[in-house]
């Protein structure tokens, strides 16, 4: 129970503000100091703070600052004993030699007097030094911690199954760079782990499959560079909370096959593979990103099937933040289809609010594609287009059937209220693609343009005139950037590179 006695070893004097039991009389001397000009400090915070309470905080900082903090009184000066925080991180391990930097990891885990170490990060070169890292590792299986990063610096180190063994059933989070893995047949230090993130890690389908079974608790997988992967085959109709996907990098994918009926988010950027989902009407995605790009020096390189992505089409119906890429784009383009009739895909995603798309320069995508695939989003609010290096083709396909087709585009972008478009060009195609958009948004807010063509900030004031000349809506804003200045703030919720 608190006490009030100061004579009492947990008794805290309380700041100077609440040092009165009178707040009236404690007013005017506080707006006298303000005239007068005197200055009013609190005491540092510590000078409140229980010691217990406070050594408990110590323990929470990173390492640098707790063994800074050491050097304060004599009181803190084994604190660093008891951090819970190894974090290594790799400005250590480039700033020192690999014996130096192994040393020290080594002389902190030796020193730990704690019952509990948290995190351990590392950034190392694991050759020569793989029984060091075994025996960190049965440390922080004894110290039950939850959150392990190893990122080495080369290939070569292999987590064995007697490794993952030795991790306690605490551990929540899993991060490997450039370390190889082998399942144990049955393990317990894997079953309550959230999130697993796997780079440039030699991995088989067969692997990644054991992995997913074991970890009933997963939410977050995420796959970057993997070698060795041919197919990801995720069977995950028993896990409860598998949440996010991310597949970027792995170019040895041509197969993906997704059973997991509490998926939320799915991100994939690389290779277009056939991407298969277990049930469409179990599967309610609300953030997706297909950055299909093409595989070089292959037959066909530049295009992607377009039977494959109208099937993805069919679990995007739910999702309300989308990211694709010109070649997804160019599978759902208006093209000759059964009957001989000229059309685009038929889909309709009510419920995207925001699409940002990449363009590539082996695209042959056009302003039609675009306007046609922004109509079947008819609640959609924010558009996005990175037009990096691409330039629109203007060849025949276009000219003789698509550019006819604009005449009769009879679709409104009732919701539509912020338009970015990154690394405008003011080309014709382009100047064509903004006319439409503004003639049909009628609640359009923003026309945010930036462009690498320093050159046509002369010619600002005719472009902008031009612009508004073209509006449907009263209240639109024209902002025209170049591509260093940009002061927007207006910024898609997916990044161009998935991390």
């Amino acid at each position: 129970m608190a006490t009030n006695n100061p004579s009492s070893s947990s008794f805290c004097p309380p700041p100077p503000s609440m040092a009165t039991t009178n707040p009236e009389k404690s007013s005017p001397p506080a707006k006298k100091a303000r005239k007068e000009g005197e200055s009013f400090e609190l005491p540092p915070l510590t000078h409140y703070l229980p010691e217990d309470i406070l050594e408990i905080a110590m323990t929470l900082l990173p390492l640098k600052e707790a063994a800074r903090f050491s050097t304060v009184a004599t009181r803190f000066s084994r604190t660093w004993c008891f951090n819970r925080k190894f974090i290594f991180g790799r400005e250590l391990s480039l700033r020192n030699d690999q014996q130096a930097h192994t040393t020290l990891v080594d002389r902190m885990f030796e020193s730990h007097q704690g019952n509990e170490i948290q995190c351990f990060q590392v950034h190392v070169d694991p050759i020569g030094v793989e029984q060091l890292i075994m025996k960190w590792l049965r440390i922080c299986g004894e110290k039950k911690t939850e959150d392990v990063l190893l990122n080495f610096l080369r290939r070569g180190f292999r987590l064995s199954p007697d490794d993952i063994d030795c991790l306690s059933e605490s551990l929540k989070s899993l991060n490997l760079v450039r370390c190889g893995i082998m399942m144990p047949p049955v393990t317990r230090s894997m079953q309550f782990l959230h999130t697993v993130i796997l780079k440039q890690v030699e991995l088989v389908s067969d692997q990644l499959e054991s992995l997913v079974w074991h970890c009933r608790a997963l939410v977050n997988l995420e796959l970057f560079q993997c070698r060795g992967l041919q197919s990801v085959r995720i069977y995950a109709r028993a896990h409860r909370h598998l949440r996010t996907v991310k597949v970027s990098g792995c170019a040895g994918v041509n197969w993906m096959m997704i059973d997991a009926p509490t998926i939320k988010c799915f991100f994939f950027a690389g290779v277009r593979p056939t991407i298969l989902f277990g049930d469409f009407g179990e599967v309610y995605l609300q953030e997706a990103i297909f950055n299909f790009v093409p595989a070089k020096g292959a037959r066909g390189a530049g295009f992607t099937k377009h039977y494959r992505v109208e099937a993805l089409v069919n679990i995007l119906y739910h999702v309300t933040t989308l990211t694709i890429s010109a070649h997804f784009l160019e599978s759902l383009s208006a093209r000759i289809r059964l009957g001989w009739v000229f059309r685009g895909s038929s889909f309709t995603l009510a419920h995207l609010r925001e699409l940002q798309l990449f363009m590539e320069t082996s695209s042959y995508c056009s302003p039609y594609d675009i306007l046609l695939f922004v109509k079947n989003c008819p609640n959609i609010e924010r558009l996005f287009i990175d037009m990096h290096n691409f330039d629109f083709n203007g060849g025949v396909y276009w000219e003789v059937h698509q550019k006819p087709k604009l005449d009769e585009f009879n679709g409104y972008f009732n919701q539509l209220r912020t338009v970015k478009i990154k690394g405008f060009k003011f080309g014709r195609c382009e100047l064509v693609l903004v006319k439409y958009l503004l003639q049909r948004s009628m609640v359009l807010e923003h026309l945010i343009l930036v462009t690498q063509k320093f050159e046509e900030f002369a010619f600002a004031p005719k472009w902008i005139y031009l612009f508004h000349s073209w509006k449907a809506s009263p209240m639109l804003n024209i902002h025209l950037y170049g591509q260093s200045s940009d002061k927007s703030g207006v910024n898609p919720t997916h990044s161009k590179r998935l991390r």
